[in-house]
């Protein structure tokens, strides 16, 4: 097992399972792409939109992901957009296995709908904005190596599952 790399929409629970995959695989590194977006810009990712715009952004998540294409015992937790370029994809499943974090539209409705940290989700209709990225970004998403249904289970349990799958 090279690399764990966590794909899915805003709110899914990609970087909550990054960290417990992180205690079941103590030899491994968690990697937050957004994390470390906002220390390389040092702005938060609402100021990099706000002030550049989205492909300012998405260049920038494309040279950060480039970055770890020969390390290795990474768990990489990626921003919910990271496959509207199918460059990114193609980069990341180089990296390692890439896994789908699938997750009920309502489900994160709920997670999400207080957080304004998500500049793609500062908008009226939460909900609304949610379906039209999960339309857009689901068959994106499913260019996974594996796809695990998060909806129900606790992120320990996530993470156990994603190990089964990918050993």
């Amino acid at each position: 097992m090279k690399n764990i790399i966590l794909i899915g929409m805003p709110g899914s629970g990609k970087t909550t399972i990054g960290k417990e995959l992180l205690s079941l695989l103590p030899d491994f590194s968690l990697i937050d792409l957004d994390e470390e977006t906002v220390k390389s810009e040092k702005r938060e990712i609402t100021e990099i939109f706000e002030q550049e715009g989205e492909d300012y952004f998405r260049n920038i998540e494309t040279e950060m992901i480039k970055k770890y294409l020969n390390q290795t015992n990474l768990i990489i937790s990626t921003g919910g957009g990271v496959v509207e370029r199918e460059e990114n994809l193609e980069i990341l499943k180089k990296i390692g296995t890439t896994v789908y974090i699938f997750c009920d539209l309502e489900t994160l409705f709920q997670r999400v709908k207080e957080d304004t940290s998500r500049p793609l989700l500062k908008v009226e209709n939460i909900k609304e904005k949610l379906n039209s990225l999960y339309l857009r970004r689901h068959e994106k998403y499913q260019k996974a190596d594996c796809t695990i249904n998060t909806t129900n289970l606790t992120p320990r349990e996530c993470a156990i599952k994603i190990l089964e799958e990918i050993r």
